[in-house]
């Protein structure tokens, strides 16, 4: 009798594991459910939410284009409104626009006289005598030569040469109030 009792605690301890097992996996599997559940709601979610903000981007860019579209047409009509002012005046005064069509080009004239006049003036006392003149056409020559020679010569070796302080975006350069 002992043997059935211990066979049958035994069998009743086999059936309890096997009864918490089952409830553990079934707590385990639901958890597992549930989080598919929620990932498939948050799924939903973000596609909702995506459509719903390629749509107001769509309607954005599509309210940008109408406006262009009206601007484009209201500067069009502007446009050939003044061209159209702008013919009858010219038709309709045809000596005044003459009239300032030739003070236009005194205008022109003048300003072209007095570049020339200052650019022959100017070099007449690097050439007074023979030295300023072959120092004059060294120099010239060394600019030419730097002219043709300039995308050769790293960006680097010019600043070597030249002074921090004469460079327009240079970094290093001290403040204004530092002086010389």
């Amino acid at each position: 009798m002992t043997e059935l009792l211990c066979y049958h605690q035994a069998m009743w301890n086999i059936f309890m594991r096997q009864a918490l097992m089952e409830e553990r996996l079934t707590d385990h599997l639901q958890g597992h459910m549930d989080e598919i559940y929620h990932l498939k709601q948050n799924l939903a979610y973000a596609e909702e939410k995506m459509a719903y903000l390629s749509y107001e981007r769509t309607k954005a860019i599509w309210e940008v284009l109408e406006s262009f579209k009206s601007r484009t047409a209201k500067l069009e009509t502007l446009q050939q409104a003044t061209q159209v002012e702008t013919m009858e005046y010219l038709g309709s005064c045809p000596q005044e626009f003459l009239f300032r069509f030739t003070s236009l080009l005194f205008s022109l004239a003048a300003i072209l006289l007095a570049f020339v006049s200052t650019v022959c003036t100017c070099p007449l006392p690097l050439v007074s005598s023979r030295l300023r003149t072959c120092i004059t056409l060294m120099l010239i020559g060394l600019g030419a030569l730097a002219w043709q020679k300039w995308h050769t010569i790293p960006t680097v070796d010019w600043q070597a040469w030249v002074p921090s302080r004469w460079r327009l975006c240079s970094r290093d350069s001290g403040s204004p109030s530092e002086g010389p």
